[in-house]
């Protein structure tokens, strides 16, 4: 009877993870709902079988004391209940990955079936986007602007970010699962190329600049994709040029508004735009008033309210610095849950950029690779969404947390199981 249940249950959980890459588009609701399900039965099966040693690797035992943080410093910060809003229930997204790292290492169909559902996902966004932009309005009557391409997520906008942070995971995947499948292969190629057309003209910016960095990660840092890359990159970058030629408000807004934002051709450049740079300059004033347990996690939109830290500029009277977050991870996680609360997310990217530079001495040496290239790209997704130079949403966001996690128990496993090594 045991038996069964729990086989029931592995099959709900590999229902729920298989599925939410078809469910991320439909926005963080069904994701969230779907990703804490996954979650809650996981840990049902763990005691259900007594299957501990997912919870007892040193990966998922420093995220809990983490947690533990968090909730401690949400619990005695100014708005309590509004931080415990964000770190209460924040440790499903390390059972979430935890939970994908136990069906890689137990159902062997588990990968195969998640990059089948995102190659299906992809063409279907790729599609509808490209139907939005020579129809202006997609298959869901979603209108575009002729600035920016906002396909299936509607006013969210959130297309770019979508289609950059989820790529180097399902290009890893394809390649791992599906190497000797020529068709697959090319099939996944032109969605690449497509990929970066399409995130061109979402005029999401740093969406932009994560493709670009994926590309010098693939180019410099892999054996196998480096020809692969750079064909492709040319094919996208000829045909950028096409789409800019014909649409001159997207070249305007990813060109000339960048250059005109950061100011970077004049005296006094500014940092992204003068609008992040007061709200950096707010964070850092309350950040100096809280500089070692921070103000608790979600609780930087009601401390920027106050006067004292708000940030005027005369080259901007529109803005203040107060804003829902500091548009920036380490800003927000300095912030908020200070020093501490920052750590493990900094040894994180440290930590693989410490590989990356490992792997580009090789290569430049002309040594044997250690890391093997499906872990190079797959790892990636973890660097893109920390990287620490760029504008970023809301840390706890619950939307933004998948991002990040998903490619986490897919790390954990390539290096738990020793799938990272060359060769």
């Amino acid at each position: 009877m045991t038996q069964s249940l729990s086989e029931k249950i592995n099959f709900i959980i590999f229902f729920l993870v298989v599925s939410l890459p078809i469910v991320s588009i439909s926005g963080p609701f069904f994701t969230d709902l779907f990703l804490s399900l996954s979650a809650f039965f996981f840990i049902v099966h763990v005691i259900l079988n007594k299957n501990y040693r997912y919870f007892s690797n040193i990966f998922f035992i420093i995220f809990i004391i983490w947690n533990f943080y968090l909730i401690t410093i949400s619990l005695f910060s100014d708005f309590p209940l509004l931080s415990l809003e964000s770190s209460l229930f924040y440790f499903r997204f390390g059972v979430f990955s935890m939970c994908v790292y136990f069906l890689i290492n137990n159902n062997e169909k588990f990968m195969k079936f998640f990059a089948i559902a995102m190659m299906a996902v992809f063409t279907f966004v790729i599609i509808n986007s490209v139907f939005q932009y020579f129809f202006l309005a997609d298959f869901f009557g979603n209108k575009y602007d002729g600035i920016r391409l906002s396909g299936i997520f509607g006013e969210e906008r959130i297309l770019g970010s979508f289609l950059s942070r989820l790529t180097p995971l399902f290009l890893g995947l394809i390649f791992f699962c599906f190497r000797n499948n020529y068709k697959i292969i090319l099939f996944s190629l032109l969605i690449f190329i497509s990929i970066d057309i399409i995130v061109y003209l979402s005029g999401e910016r740093s969406a932009f600049f994560n493709l670009i960095f994926f590309s010098f990660i693939l180019i410099f840092l892999t054996k196998t994709f480096k020809r692969i890359r750079v064909y492709t990159l040319l094919i996208s970058i000829v045909l950028i040029i096409a789409v800019s030629y014909q649409n001159k408000p997207s070249f305007d807004r990813m060109v000339l508004k960048t250059l005109n934002q950061t100011n970077i051709l004049n005296e006094n450049p500014t940092i992204f735009s003068i609008q992040h740079q007061v709200i950096y300059s707010t964070s850092l004033k309350i950040y100096k008033e809280y500089p070692i347990f921070g103000i608790g996690p979600k609780n930087f939109r009601e401390f920027c309210k106050k006067e004292k830290y708000k940030t005027y500029t005369k080259d901007d009277h529109s803005v203040d610095g107060c804003q829902s977050h500091p548009h920036n991870f380490y800003l927000q996680l300095l912030t908020e849950t200070g020093p501490l609360g920052l750590l493990p997310v900094v040894f994180v990217f440290l930590g693989i950029i410490f590989i990356y530079l490992k792997e580009l001495y090789s290569l430049s040496a002309k040594r044997k690779k250690t890391y093997n290239d499906f872990f190079i790209i797959i790892s990636s997704s973890i660097v893109i969404n920390l990287w620490p130079f760029i504008p970023t949403g809301n840390f706890f966001n619950n939307y933004v947390s998948f991002l990040i996690y998903l490619p986490a128990g897919f790390i954990v496993y390539f290096i738990k199981e020793k799938i990272y090594k060359y060769g």
